[in-house]
């Protein structure tokens, strides 16, 4: 997953584990990779935040 995204490992883990935030440009990554919207992502992060 994080090759595919072009991020590193400690970088998912991070987001995972909830010690990083999704980004706008992390949410654009992620939405790339399984098809869906990057608004998508950030509602995800909103609603953990």
């Amino acid at each position: 997953m994080a090759k595919a995204l072009g991020v590193s490992r400690q970088t998912i883990n991070e987001i995972l584990r909830e010690r990083r935030s999704i980004t706008p440009s992390m949410s654009l990554r992620l939405s790339r990779l399984f098809g869906n919207s990057p608004v998508f992502w950030l509602n995800v992060q909103h609603a953990w935040d």
